[in-house]
């Protein structure tokens, strides 16, 4: 089962999504959050199903999906821009509901559900981390590793917030974040050209958010500069190099409020 996980759990009819990466949970609800970064390979609804190693059915040894089709969770064929999906345990032992948090979209894209503008458009969701706060004022913190055109032409990857007990209920499966709300999904950091942006965690005063900065194309541009545009080429005389980098407030308070 530990070498085989994805045939063992087709096997047993569990539902095929769009590339999980990163999981959290809101301490305080028991919610937990995960990435879908993408999947380009998703099929149109109601298509036949391919299988791995030439099979017929999901039944056969070795064989699991190779491409499949949309379903509730994963409702956008050729998903280049990912989604975040949520859901909370039942009573029941063997229960749980669930609903889509978020899309990843660019503003004019047909398939935009979340409603984003040129404020929030992203795509290719990965980190994430629920940084908990007094008052059920969590924040969820989101990181991309985006390589889809329609975001890459405006921004680089970046790391959103969004403080998800500020958003109503919904009924349904989704999203959460929607026309109606979605200016409290915030773009907080965007990083260099090239990078990614991963890893995240904060002090315990929420004074001091540390962020990583991934294989960056021109980071930094100039060892001597001190505040550097993220669009400049790097010099022959510097090598880009990832980092850690520490954010924090001018006026030595919490991060993020």
């Amino acid at each position: 089962i530990i070498i085989n996980t994805c045939d063992a759990a087709d096997l047993l009819g569990a539902t095929p999504m769009d590339r999980p990466e990163w999981a959290s949970v809101d301490p305080a609800s028991g919610e937990v959050y995960l990435t879908l970064t993408n999947n380009t390979q998703r099929t149109a609804e109601e298509t036949a199903p391919t299988y791995t190693n030439n099979g017929e059915h999901l039944e056969q040894a070795g064989v699991g999906y190779d491409l499949a089709p949309t379903n509730a969770a994963n409702p956008r064929a050729n998903n280049e821009a990912g989604h975040i999906i949520r859901w909370r345990e039942s009573r029941l032992p063997n229960a749980f509901t669930w609903e889509v948090f978020v899309f990843g979209a660019a503003v004019d894209d047909a398939d935009n559900l979340s409603g984003l503008t040129e404020m929030n458009q992203f795509a290719s969701p990965d980190g994430l981390w629920f940084d908990e706060r007094d008052d059920g004022q969590g924040i969820l913190w989101i990181q991309t590793d985006n390589g889809y055109e329609g975001i890459t032409e405006y921004t680089n990857d970046q790391l959103l917030a969004v403080v998800p007990n500020g958003l109503d209920e919904i009924q349904g499966t989704g999203p959460v974040v929607n026309s109606s709300n979605q200016q409290q999904l915030k773009r907080f950091a965007v990083g260099p050209n090239g990078c990614e942006v991963t890893g995240i965690f904060a002090t315990p005063d929420k004074t001091a958010l540390f962020i990583n900065i991934q294989h960056p194309g021109n980071w930094p541009a100039d060892d001597n500069a001190l505040v550097q545009d993220a669009t400049v080429a790097a010099s022959g005389q510097v090598r880009p190099r990832a980092s850690t980098v520490v954010i924090q407030k001018r006026d030595g308070g919490p991060v993020g409020v």
